[in-house]
């Protein structure tokens, strides 16, 4: 199955006051999305790890939303999900 490590870069000039509106709008609609596609994980705020066969819709509304709000996005296509190192690791 492949996956889409997906990150929503931080404006460069988030002091200016149309890039910080556009960055809390985006922020705050992912938060609520609510529950997320199965298997998809939210590494943090702005960085999601998607699979591609049931997360597309998802992936889809996350490209629509940064667009609308002037967010640019990252995306890189994995055939596997990825082997994360953690540090410190998780017991």
């Amino acid at each position: 199955m492949k996956y889409a490590l997906v990150i929503a870069e931080l404006p460069k000039t988030i002091d200016a006051d149309a890039d910080r509106k556009n960055w809390k709008d985006f922020s705050e609609y992912m938060q609520r999305v609510g529950e997320l596609p199965k298997d998809t994980e939210r590494i943090t705020g702005n960085i999601w790890q998607i699979p591609l066969k049931n997360g597309l819709p998802f992936l889809g509304r996350l490209f629509q939303l940064a667009e609308d709000n002037k967010i640019s996005i990252r995306a890189l296509v994995l055939d596997e999900p990825p082997e994360w190192i953690k540090h410190p690791s998780a017991s």
